[in-house]
């Protein structure tokens, strides 16, 4: 689609990335850490998107192919999701 040359689209995806940090951080603090890793599930989320739409090599998360990366990134976004329950148990006070 040739996304990686939009300027909107790439400042857009970086202010997601930078408010999903500042939630992540925010929440670990007050003591909600299944949230915060559900918050980084759906970050993962949605780079997975952003690369399933920007197929070029020069995106900048590119690390292989388009789909490896898909892959990787739901995978990982799903298997967090998921676990993060268990992490809330094993870690109940945050940072």
């Amino acid at each position: 689609m040739g996304l990686s040359n939009n300027r909107l689209w790439r400042r857009g995806c970086t202010a997601l990335v930078i408010i999903g940090i500042i939630c992540i951080v925010t929440l670990g603090y007050i003591g909600h850490p299944v949230f915060a890793c559900r918050v980084f599930a759906l970050m993962l989320l949605s780079l997975g998107v952003y690369r399933l739409l920007d197929r070029s090599p020069k995106a900048w998360c590119a690390v292989r192919s388009w789909w490896l990366d898909c892959i990787a990134l739901f995978s990982l976004s799903i298997a967090l999701f998921i676990l993060a329950p268990y992490g809330g148990i094993i870690m109940p006070t945050g940072l």
